[in-house]
């Protein structure tokens, strides 16, 4: 009886085994099987050269160039504009607008007039009132001086007063001869009458008076 009993579990074993390993090959083959047909196998290319870079996208196509074109010169009519026109070709015929009423002028009174600056009278020096030349005559010729045939000019500077007298004589220039210089003077301060002089006022005043006399012995 005991024998009896332990059989049936000694073949029990294997089949529990292998009801086991078919249920376990069925799960397998489901689990693999949904795996293969819910998910896409993507390979990501990680930082490495151990997988292939993807080829480089196509270079862009580049137009031909195209040769420059040659800009066109288009001549321009040689045509002067006149910037000034004739006056005379103008209509002579301009109106003008009117002027509006402004209301009553008032007119400024003129400035009083100046007196002329400066003076109101040309100055001038002494002016002979006889004729110099004959002031000196040939009796005025010292004697000595013909004989020894002595010759030459003298220039005076006479200084005349308010009065129109001479007051002195000088020399300016000598004659080379003392005795010619000395006759000149005598026969000047003699004989020769002056208007005196006057200043920018009208005024009579002092002043000098220049001239020259040439001696030369006469010949009879």
């Amino acid at each position: 009886m005991a024998f009896t009993d332990r059989r049936p579990d000694e073949h029990r074993i294997p089949k529990i085994v292998a009801v086991g390993a078919f249920h376990a090959a069925i799960i397998y083959a489901l689990v693999t099987g949904l795996a293969a047909t819910g998910f896409t196998e993507k390979i990501i290319n990680l930082p490495t050269d151990n997988y292939p870079s993807e080829p480089p996208p196509p270079a862009p196509e580049v137009d031909p160039p195209k040769s420059p074109e040659t800009p066109k010169v288009v001549e321009q009519p040689k045509h002067q504009t006149n910037l000034f026109p004739d006056v005379g070709a103008l209509d002579d015929n301009l109106t003008l607008p009117p002027i509006g009423d402004v209301g009553p002028v008032e007119l400024l009174p003129l400035p009083p007039k100046k007196p002329p600056v400066g003076p109101s009278f040309t100055p001038r020096q002494p002016q002979p009132r006889n004729e110099p030349g004959g002031w000196v005559r040939t009796t005025d010729y010292p004697a000595r001086d013909i004989r020894e045939g002595n010759e030459g000019t003298t220039r005076i500077l006479l200084s005349v007063d308010a009065s129109g007298a001479i007051l002195d004589c000088r020399i300016a220039r000598s004659s080379g001869h003392e005795s010619l210089d000395e006759a000149a003077c005598k026969a000047v301060s003699r004989r020769a009458r002056f208007e005196p002089a006057t200043n920018g006022a009208g005024e009579t005043v002092a002043g000098t008076y220049s001239n020259a006399i040439r001696w030369v012995i006469p010949r009879n």
